[in-house]
């Protein structure tokens, strides 16, 4: 294999591998800083659940409406948010993961 240790050009003496391998790798982390961002925020709600579930019994009785506790609405978000985050990471990659990728896969086949 050769490389082109010079520092000419636009792409820095970087050979087409290189430079595949390094975009490939911002599309990467592109996605894996996304994918743990959400899963942080689902862990923060889920364990927040249940610690408010085990150390704040008395704010978790508080009635919101007649017969509907703090507990209710709270587990009630803890289930939902999970479906949004899976959209939000849906309609994330959609647009820029999918697209990312497609641009690779033509510079790669060119």
């Amino acid at each position: 294999m050769t490389t082109d240790l010079g520092h000419s050009g636009k792409n820095g003496g970087l050979t087409a591998a290189e430079i595949d391998a390094e975009a490939i790798q911002v599309v990467a982390l592109r996605r894996s800083r996304m994918a743990w961002l959400l899963t942080v925020i689902l862990l923060v709600v889920y364990f927040g659940y249940l610690l408010l579930s085990a150390f704040a019994r008395g704010f978790m009785a508080i009635q919101v409406m007649n017969g509907i506790t703090v507990a209710i609405v709270v587990a009630f978000v803890s289930i939902v948010v999970p479906w949004i985050l899976a959209w939000i990471y849906l309609s994330w990659a959609n647009r820029h993961h999918d697209a990312a990728c497609d641009k690779l896969s033509r510079e790669t086949k060119s």
